[in-house]
């Protein structure tokens, strides 16, 4: 069970010049009140109301405090209502991480394995923070959750702090990124238990124009 689990998380571990609150230094915001929340979070389970499907390119930046350098991989980005996503990795090699449901299917170098999301918290988090982002629902994320909104001019910020212990041992912030005028989502970042951090900037979205799961078959 050690080595499936070290598998699952070197692709995710070895694939950000950020501080570590994943904004940038002249990045100022400012919190937001509950009316604006309540306005945000409307206008989001709007627009995810009529979101069925979204593909967007990817950069992936991973700051690495162990060997103080940056990491970057670039891909392809795949979101199906509901409970389908997949990061599809093309650069600096082929790898594809798709979530189906439950199930986690890591491909790399043509070779395959499923593992079930319970033995993998860290991409559980992250594939219920997506689809809570893109269907609206983030207000409805459980108590276990402390959820806080930022804004600038032209951006809306949500952090997420785990409570639980279990999680937050792994992932001691999540932070989301909207635009605020279009709620597309630009940039994903999870700061790590060991002061490590990954961020996912998405760019290029379309809408609504997978007409086929196959990007998302598990078998």
């Amino acid at each position: 069970m050690k080595k499936v689990r070290l598998y699952v998380f070197l692709p995710i571990m070895a694939l950000l010049p950020f501080f570590s609150d994943g904004l940038k230094a002249d990045e100022k915001m400012m919190p937001m009140s509950q009316q604006e929340i309540e306005m945000f979070e409307k206008s989001l389970k709007n627009k995810g109301e009529s979101t069925f499907s979204m593909e967007s390119q990817f950069v992936q930046e991973k700051n690495l405090e162990m060997l103080n350098r940056k990491m970057v991989s670039k891909g392809i980005f795949r979101y199906m209502k509901e409970n389908k996503i997949a990061f599809l990795y093309d650069s600096p090699l082929k790898y594809h991480m798709i979530i189906n449901g439950s199930r986690l299917k890591i491909v790399n170098n043509g070779k395959v394995q499923t593992i079930d999301l319970k033995n993998n918290p860290m991409m559980k988090e992250m594939k219920g923070l997506i689809e809570a982002s893109f269907l609206g629902k983030l207000s409805g994320m459980d108590s276990s959750y402390k959820i806080t909104y930022f804004q600038n001019e032209n951006k809306i910020f949500v952090f997420v702090i785990p409570s639980n212990k279990g999680v937050s041992d792994m992932i001691r912030k999540i932070s989301v990124t909207f635009d605020k005028v279009t709620l597309d989502i630009l940039q994903l970042q999870l700061d790590e238990g060991a002061k490590s951090s990954t961020i996912y900037y998405f760019t290029q979205p379309k809408f609504n124009t997978i007409k086929s799961d196959e990007s998302f078959r598990i078998l």
